[in-house]
């Protein structure tokens, strides 16, 4: 049986989250650092970056406040305890 993914309409150009304080998981990698970076480049307040080693997650901070793209949001590096 195929599978079928319904069209998802486009975000509005218009969002933002100024007020929002947003925690991501996996944020060092994959759709969680992608994640990250569409969430700042609409004006997060604060993003909170959860990973399971902090060098990581310091090194892909480093990235996205690299990217010019990006709006210059609080940004922190927290660690996640799967345990």
């Amino acid at each position: 049986m195929p599978l079928f993914q319904p069209p998802l309409a486009p975000l509005p150009s218009d969002l933002t989250f100024v007020t929002k304080t947003i925690i991501v998981t996996g944020a060092n990698s994959g759709l969680g650092l992608a994640a990250t970076k569409h969430l700042l480049f609409h004006q997060a307040k604060e993003v909170i970056m959860a990973v399971r080693t902090i060098t990581k997650g310091e090194m892909a901070k480093s990235q996205i406040l690299a990217d010019r793209d990006v709006q210059k949001g609080t940004l922190m590096v927290g660690l996640l305890s799967c345990s």
